[in-house]
């Protein structure tokens, strides 16, 4: 798969759906298979973690907390593989643990949004974002701008942050799906010419993000 990953990796039907696999570790996962401290659980995790096996990394992290409940580590990283296999109830504690536990604040508040919202949780959604946003540059902004969008559609609530902060011409990087349906939804692109990009999208991650966003406000001009 890359540099980040390796080519063998756990399929997407165990990670989300609990489908029962087999899988033969890899040299970094054997290697590490007799972590008994807190550092080497957190190594093997990680290279778990390279096989996309997040449930497993997942025990593992909670392993390391069992070890050392105080240390921020192993909660911030297991928070990300609940989050990854929609484990929401538990990646939500995680990460609110994380936070009082004095992880990065900006990153952690983004990711707890988004296990907010993914856990029906709109207007705890809507507060992580707006407070993460003034923390990011306009590349990450954008993203956080996105999830609290969405969450005050699901409320029923005035996106306000959308509202004073986005702009046309906004720094987002490599985030041109949340920017596409920014703009979508500050009426700067028709729905017409937003359907247009989306079919020329190639990256199935932003065009999962991107249909997302178009179809969530979509629905809320009562287009479905």
């Amino acid at each position: 798969m890359g540099l980040y990953f390796d080519d063998r990796h756990a399929p997407a039907e165990n990670q989300l759906g609990g489908k029962p696999y087999y899988m033969r570790d890899s040299e970094q996962v054997a290697s590490h298979r007799a972590a008994k401290t807190y550092d080497e659980l957190m190594e093997l995790a990680a290279a778990l973690n390279r096989q996309l096996r997040y449930r497993e990394a997942a025990e593992v992290y909670s392993q390391a907390v069992e070890l050392d409940p105080e240390r921020p580590d192993a909660i911030r990283q297991r928070a990300a593989r609940y989050l990854a296999t929609l484990q929401r109830e538990k990646a939500v504690a995680d990460f609110e643990r994380s936070l009082e536990l004095g992880c990065e604040r900006a990153d952690t508040l983004y990711r707890l949004g988004i296990a907010y919202y993914l856990n029906g949780q709109y207007e705890q959604c809507m507060a992580a974002e707006a407070e993460a946003f003034p923390l990011f540059d306009e590349e990450m902004g954008i993203a956080a701008m996105y999830w609290n969008t969405l969450a005050a559609l699901k409320a029923g609530r005035e996106p306000e942050l959308m509202k004073q902060s986005y702009y046309v011409g906004m720094k987002v990087g490599h985030h041109t799906a949340y920017d596409a349906v920014m703009m979508l939804a500050t009426d700067h692109a028709t729905m017409e010419e937003t359907l247009q990009k989306l079919e020329a999208v190639n990256e199935d991650l932003e065009y999962a993000m991107m249909g997302y966003g178009t179809a969530m406000i979509a629905r809320q001009r009562g287009l479905d």
